[in-house]
């Protein structure tokens, strides 16, 4: 029986409404119970057999099914989220890329704060308040990183050189200072 192209088209558009997790809302019998709901005046209402016929025949003008639509439409949905999702790594990266370069930064001037203390150790120079605040400052910047809490075998040999330096400098320091200098 030939039906209505307003009938054929409801079925396509029910054919392609997604259910909201990639796959079809409505299954054949669904269809086929849907189109009475809408066409009341039909004589007789495609059944299943005939959904499939118009799920899989191809148009004669694009040369594709129903069937071809969905997938082609569902590729193009992952290949969608697919972009978004790498747009948003590269996001992400760039932010991290900043924070690391922060990181860095802080790190490497906390190593020079405590070089400073121990090149006076070394030079055999008193210390002084300031270099005792100086050496705070660097450990200070150390702990506020939360590097120490986040040292092992994986950590950049920058940061454990970074500890070594603050902690080599302050038992230099301690030391110093009981010494009396």
């Amino acid at each position: 029986m030939a039906y209505p192209n307003e009938v054929k088209e409801y079925a396509r558009e029910l054919f392609l409404t997604d259910d909201g997790n990639g796959s079809h809302k409505y299954t054949k019998t669904g269809i086929a119970e849907e189109i009475p709901k809408k066409f009341r005046e039909l004589e007789k209402n495609p059944d299943e057999s005939t959904i499939r016929t118009w799920i899989n025949s191809k148009d004669k003008i694009t040369k594709k099914s129903w069937l071809d639509l969905w997938q082609n439409g569902q590729r193009a949905g992952y290949e969608a989220v697919n972009a978004e999702m790498e747009e948003k790594l590269d996001a992400e990266e760039k932010i991290e890329l900043k924070v690391d370069a922060i990181t860095r930064a802080r790190a490497n001037r906390a190593i020079k704060l405590g070089e400073l203390v121990d090149t006076k150790i070394e030079n055999k120079e008193p210390l002084k308040n300031i270099d005792l605040k100086t050496l705070q400052t660097s450990e200070l910047i150390f702990n506020n990183l939360n590097l120490e809490s986040t040292l092992d075998d994986n950590t950049p040999s920058g940061f454990d050189d970074l500890a070594k330096a603050i902690n080599i400098s302050r038992q230099k320091a301690e030391k110093a200072d009981e010494e009396g200098n």
